[in-house]
This record gives C-alpha cells, structure tokens and sequence, in this order.
C-alpha cells in the first residue's frame, strides 16, 4: 500500500478571545477519520509557517470534529500574538496552519463613582454667620479619592465663580445683598463627582435708617415731623 501523505483537514471556527495576561483559543476539530490532534504554535513578529516553527502553546489529541480549547496565559499586555494552527494524523502529516492573532490588554479601571468633599471652615464652620461688611470672604478644604479639580461657589442673591485652590482653597470677595445670602460651594472631580457645602450668611446694613414710631396716615395738606434714627456708622 502507498504511504499515507494527507494531512487531515483545517481546524475550523478558529477564533481569540484577548484577556489581562492572557488569551483563550478556540476552534472545532476536522472530522476527518484518520484526525489525531492539533498543534498550536505562536511568534510575536509573525504567523509560524508549519510545525516546527515558533513556539509550542499546546498539543492535544481530540476525537474528530469535536470543539476544544486552550488558555495561553503569562502574556505581556500590548504584544501581539500570532498563532497557527495545525492539524495531524496518526503518521504524522500535518496540515498548511490556520492563522489568527490577538493582542492582550490590561483592563480599564472602574470607572470614579465616588463624590468629594468640601468643606467651609473660614470665617466660621457653623452653618450660619451674620456680618455688616457688604463683602465676606470663605475658606475651606477639599479632598477626593484622585483629586479635586477645582471649587466653584454661587450666591442665591446673585453672583459666583470660582475659588483660588483645591485642597485648600479660598474666596476672597463675594458680594452681598442686605438680608440673608445663601453662598454654596462646590467641589468637581474629573469625573464629574460633586459635592457641596454652603452657609447663610446674613448682612445688616450698619447705616440703615429707621423711625422711632409707626407712621400716621398721611392726610392732605397736614405737616409731619417724623424723627428718624441712624445705627451704625462713624460718629
């Protein structure tokens, strides 16, 4: 009888699934007979060219046209991996190679779900404060667990921008209206996480004139002397 010189066939629906540090082969064996195993080889510069070329990943014998798999693992993340795939009989014949490649990859973080902090300590940390300067200046502290970015404040009676610093930051000079402001401060990460903390700080007017008795009605043609009194001021 002629010697046997035919390799089986290809392996078929060979395909990569990339991974941190590693990469899983699959493919379908042929369902040729005289089908005994397939060997798997690799190089980093290009496709091995038959059996004995590159490096050995796996050799495993299987029964034909049945699905197997392998884990190529200890991968350098960002190489690219050239495998070929070759089939053999019991002589051993091997098949041309089937090609495929696929580069490992370290997996992206989670992504920053965790908000800052920030806090008002300057001129007071209570959640109030009362002036009669037409102006305050706020001071604070900021953390995050990558990094503040910056710190943003907004008064409710008009005005806002943003603070000198991150960690440690400060405000110099918001304008205030008479009566109760609401100034807020906010703390942004790059990922967009905020956090707030705010104060009512209430100005008084230090020249506000009031009367020392309720006003009659007015009546036509009548004179009125009204006595007013000053608070505040310099004297």
């Amino acid at each position: 009888a002629e010697p046997d010189i035919t390799p089986p066939g290809e392996v078929s629906s060979f395909s990569v699934t990339p991974g941190n540090g590693q990469i899983t082969l699959s493919w379908v064996n042929p369902t040729d007979d005289d089908f005994t195993g397939t060997m798997i080889r690799y190089r980093t510069d290009t496709y091995p060219t038959n059996f004995s070329d590159g490096i050995l990943v796996c050799n495993k014998t299987a029964s034909p046209g049945c699905s197997d798999s392998f884990i190529h693992t200890g991968l350098q993340n960002g190489t690219t991996y050239y495998y070929s795939a070759f089939t053999y009989d019991e002589v051993p014949n091997y098949s041309e190679g089937v090609h495929i490649s696929a580069t490992p990859t370290e997996p992206s973080p989670p992504p920053d779900t965790t908000n800052p902090t920030v806090t008002i300590t300057q001129p007071t940390s209570a959640d109030t404060y009362s002036t009669q300067n037409s102006s305050i200046a706020l001071g604070g502290t900021a953390s995050d667990n990558v990094g503040v970015t910056s710190i943003t404040w907004e008064n409710n009676r008009g005005g806002n921008g943003t603070a000198s610093g991150t960690d440690n930051w400060s405000i110099p000079n918001i304008s205030l209206q008479e009566g109760e402001n609401v100034i807020t401060v906010t703390a942004h990460d790059e990922a967009g996480n905020t956090a707030t903390d705010s104060i009512i700080v209430t100005y008084t007017n230090p020249l506000a004139i009031t009367t020392e008795s309720p006003l009659p009605d007015a009546m036509e043609g009548e004179e009125y002397h009204i006595q007013l009194k000053a608070t505040g001021g310099s004297e």
